[in-house]
């Protein structure tokens, strides 16, 4: 199947929702569930890639934006959609008392980190994990790693975020690189 760059999009990646209507087959989910997905909605399923938990490496993979278009494909403009269609293995159902609103940044920079995180034991207590800075997705590095009950060292050129790291995260150490 060919496959056509389609140019400029701009498809916002980190959803949150209602379930408007769950398809016959879906299983986990029902009309009124609040949902969170990201930026895939869609793979073949069957390659060595997603048997492997890998999807992002389908060769069939879906996004929730247009990357690319196959032949009778339709255009997907992400978050900025009045309504989208996935498959229910990429979506997660808000389980706790939380706001959509706070859900969102968890779901780009969340899965970021917890995904290697996951995929290499990290979220163990008897882990050492160190973070390279407290940026965008090292201070969520230690949020979830602290959570986990592992030990965890800030790594930084910048002083000024030692007291966020000690007082504030609650990092184990915080050692200033050069």
């Amino acid at each position: 199947m060919e496959r056509v760059t389609i140019g400029v999009i701009s498809g916002c990646h980190e959803i949150v929702g209602v379930t408007a209507q769950a398809g016959r087959k879906v299983n986990k989910f029902k009309a009124g569930d609040k949902v969170v997905f990201g930026c895939l909605i869609g793979s073949s399923g069957e390659c060595d890639n997603c048997r492997g938990g890998l999807e992002n490496y389908c060769p069939n993979l879906v996004h929730t934006y247009t990357i690319f278009l196959s032949e009778g494909d339709t255009k997907r403009y992400g978050g900025y959609s009045d309504i989208l269609f996935m498959e229910e293995h990429f979506v997660v159902r808000i389980l706790v008392a939380i706001s959509l609103a706070g859900c969102a940044p968890l779901l780009c920079t969340g899965i970021t980190v917890h995904s290697p995180i996951g995929h290499f034991g990290l979220d163990r207590p008897e882990k050492h994990i160190g973070s390279m800075g407290l940026g965008g997705l090292g201070h969520v590095v230690v949020k979830f790693d602290k959570a986990f009950g592992a030990e965890v060292s800030v790594i930084s050129a910048s002083e000024s975020e030692r007291q966020e790291a000690i007082e504030k995260l609650k990092a184990n150490s915080f050692i200033i690189s050069q």
